[in-house]
């Protein structure tokens, strides 16, 4: 089964009052830093996006995948992180420990297209061990984001 998934920028959390975003590299703009992943990371060159459960970070899902389509991010920034999903659940494909304080609520948000319409991007936000009822995130459109 191949999973062809592209997560895209801008990744949030913020206090539900205040503007702070607490991840620390949300657009990707500083690269593969900030964040961790049972992924293996490729440089951004043409057919390094294969086997599955590889990603890079780069401008277009084409540089990496001669298979996969041009999508811009919808974002100020001009990076995103773009994966090649796994075969197998439960991998995970970004993670960052974020400080928070307990009462407080936080808005998280993220941007994030299916690229290859016949398996579509299935995805699991977890936090403190909990699932956040987000299994199944997927565009309507190949290449749309959201």
């Amino acid at each position: 089964m191949m999973l062809l998934v592209s997560v895209l920028a801008m990744l949030t959390a913020r206090a539900a009052i205040g503007s702070t975003n607490l991840v620390t590299n949300p657009g990707f703009e500083s690269g593969n830093t900030g964040f961790s992943s049972s992924y293996t990371y490729v440089t951004l060159v043409s057919g390094n996006c294969q086997p599955e459960a590889v990603y890079t970070i780069g401008q277009q899902a084409n540089q990496c995948h001669p298979s996969w389509p041009v999508a811009t991010p919808p974002h100020s920034g001009s990076n995103y992180m773009i994966v090649n999903g796994a075969p197998t659940a439960n991998v995970v494909i970004w993670s960052e420990v974020v400080t928070t304080v307990s009462g407080t609520s936080y808005f998280i948000s993220a941007w994030v297209s299916a690229i290859y319409a016949v398996s579509p991007a299935l995805l699991n936000l977890v936090s403190m061990g909990q699932s956040l009822e987000v299994s199944l995130v997927r565009s309507p459109k190949v290449a749309e984001l959201h």
